[in-house]
């Protein structure tokens, strides 16, 4: 992740943790808007033993939510500070990793990656859809959450603060406030991962997106998920 330092993101911790009586509403919602088109893939793979990698897990919310007898998840984030707070809200049962990218392998293969409001924090993106594809089983599924482009573009977003947008790059660019950080995001077309995706041989299986607002503002999420079609 570059243009964003992982000091920015240990900054960040306190705005992440999710266990205490001031958790961020904001953070809780990015699970719970989206949790009814995980579920499905959860399902799936608790029907059997299976590994599941949250990847830039942050804090670990997602990762106490999915785990279950069937499903022992993994949680990756570079962040020493939010992995700090994530094994000290979780069950030794759960595994979490901190450092280089490539150090998801140590608990691979897995049954289902998911990358929760992650990818539009990574510039370099491919290297990381190339690592999480090496850490997948075969028909394994990528499933992940992200700004809807059109709702971070649109002027009268009232609900979350963007500034310097940046239209004309590829990708589009914008930063977000959280709790006094500008973190930059990479703001990409459905069309621009599904690209990204097919060029690492994942093919498509969802498109979502979550509701409208009531003031007419786009949707705030984008949903995706992919299959592993290498062997």
């Amino acid at each position: 992740m570059t243009k964003n330092s992982i000091q920015n993101w240990d900054n960040l911790s306190k705005h992440f943790n999710t266990y205490t009586p001031e958790a961020n509403l904001g953070v809780l919602a990015n699970i719970e808007q989206t949790w009814e088109v995980l579920e499905p893939f959860l399902k799936l793979i608790s029907e059997k033993q299976s590994k599941f990698l949250d990847f830039g897990c942050g804090t670990g919310a997602l990762c106490n939510k999915v785990l279950s007898n069937n499903i022992t998840p993994v949680g990756y984030d570079p962040s020493e500070e939010m992995i700090r707070v994530a094994r000290e809200n979780s069950p030794n049962k759960l595994k979490y990793i901190s450092g280089k990218l490539e150090s998801i392998i140590e608990y691979a293969p897995y049954d289902l990656v998911a990358a929760l409001m992650v990818l539009q924090f990574v510039e370099n993106i491919n290297e990381s859809i190339e690592s999480i594809v090496s850490s997948m089983k075969p028909k394994a599924i990528f499933w992940f959450a992200v700004h809807n482009q059109e709702y971070v573009f649109n002027e009268n977003n009232s609900h979350t603060k963007f500034t310097n947008l940046e239209k004309n790059l590829l990708p589009k660019e914008a930063n977000i406030i959280l709790s006094g950080e500008s973190i930059k995001t990479f703001v990409r077309s459905s069309d621009e991962y599904t690209q990204i995706m097919d060029k690492n041989g994942l093919k498509k299986e969802l498109e979502w997106y979550s509701e409208k607002y009531s003031d007419g503002t786009p949707p705030k999420y984008l949903v995706m998920a992919f299959s592993n079609q290498k062997s």
